[in-house]
């Protein structure tokens, strides 16, 4: 999303958020994606996961216990 800015007499006043172009891209507790130093590309990590993979959670019990199988420990 973009918006123009405006500054002015009265601060600044923003402008309707536009979308800058469509993406699919992953949402998660990191940074996905990134926007370049000049602020002219972005760099993000697309989600290329169909939506039944996508909405589907795997639970993994006693991992602990495969973890020292492995000799990760």
């Amino acid at each position: 999303m973009a918006a123009t800015l405006q500054t002015g007499p009265q601060g600044v006043v923003g402008e309707t958020p536009r979308m800058l172009f469509p993406a699919k891209y992953r949402i998660g507790p990191l940074h996905e994606f990134d926007v370049s130093a000049d602020g002219q590309k972005f760099v993000l990590i697309v989600d290329t996961r169909s939506d039944a993979l996508a909405n589907r959670l795997t639970v993994i019990s006693n991992w602990q216990a495969t973890v020292g199988k492995r000799g990760l420990r």
